[in-house]
């Protein structure tokens, strides 16, 4: 009596066994062989994977050789020592673009990453051209930011964004040897005294919220433009800046710029959410923004409270 089977999607069999004529027309004999086939089946189409060794070569999203498409991820289970090829393809008549997978390594110091490049190829030593007239680049993405010029000196809490640029790839260049006009990004939150990588932005590198604000003199105050500030006001003689993100202390730095003459700010005071700009004329006295015309601008820098 028929059966309905639907596959086993936990079972690949590498290899079926297929009857011949000396075997007898039992189910016993077709049975195996058919089972197998409709396990094949349920593995692709439950998407877990496909592996396979060597190179593939895909057209349209078509395996050339037979066809083959999978919705589920491709895993390559080959280390390299380095680097090991996930993907490549034509950006024009003798370019590719490509995609590596990055082995941990202590030259230089990183753990695993990804490296896309233009018109580079690692051959397993040292970086070559697909075109030797056209520039190439480098797209770094690490656990661990790298630093080419002294390898000891790493600020090792981080992630690193890297690019990079070879202008003449004339010939074969070594894997530190790209141009010095690097530029990176980190997520990193280094200390003052760290020595982080060159070319080298940080979170603490960048303003966390500026502003522009002018007073009246009759009481009225006004954010001329901005950004990340929730509300400012006037207490107490002094203008109070309300940050939209707290900061991750209040050693951060308010950097204040004067607008006019006889108008001198300062940070009177500070929170990690606000602080207050107070200011004096050039005899030092006190001068009150709600009686005064006054305008200021500022940029603050420091690490959100995240």
């Amino acid at each position: 009596m028929s059966e309905t089977y639907a596959g086993d999607p936990d079972n690949y069999p590498t290899s079926l066994t297929m009857p011949t004529d000396d075997d007898p027309p039992t189910e016993a004999t077709f049975r195996p062989s058919l089972d197998g086939l409709a396990d094949r089946t349920a593995n692709l189409k439950d998407g877990d994977g496909v592996s396979f060794a060597g190179e593939k070569i895909f057209e349209d999203g078509i395996e050339v050789n037979d066809h083959l498409t999978t919705s589920g991820p491709i895993n390559i289970s080959t280390v390299a020592t380095k680097r090991t090829l996930i993907m490549s393809a034509p950006t024009g008549a003798s370019q590719f673009a490509r995609l590596y997978s990055r082995a941990a390594d202590n030259s230089p110091t990183i753990t695993q990453g990804f490296d896309w490049t233009q018109n580079a190829e690692w051959t397993g030593t040292e970086w070559q051209a697909d075109q030797d007239t056209s520039p190439a680049r480098l797209f770094e993405f690490f656990s661990l930011p790298l630093n080419w010029a002294t390898l000891d000196a790493i600020v090792g809490d981080s992630s690193l964004f890297t690019i990079r640029f070879k202008d003449d790839t004339s010939s074969n260049w070594a894997e530190d040897a790209w141009d010095g006009t690097s530029l990176s990004i980190g997520a990193g939150v280094p200390a003052p005294d760290d020595v982080v990588t060159k070319n080298t932005y940080y979170p603490k590198h960048f303003a966390k919220a500026w502003g522009h604000i002018s007073t009246d003199g009759l009481g009225g105050i006004t954010l001329n433009d901005g950004v990340g500030i929730d509300a400012v006001s006037i207490s107490g003689g002094e203008i109070v800046v309300e940050l939209h993100q707290a900061m991750a202390n209040a050693t951060y730095a308010p950097m204040l710029v004067p607008f006019g003459s006889n108008r001198v700010p300062n940070v009177a005071a500070i929170l990690d959410s606000e602080f207050s700009i107070g200011f004096r004329d050039l005899a030092n006295g006190a001068v009150d923004p709600a009686a005064a015309a006054v305008t200021v601008a500022f940029l603050v820098f420091g690490d959100h409270d995240v």
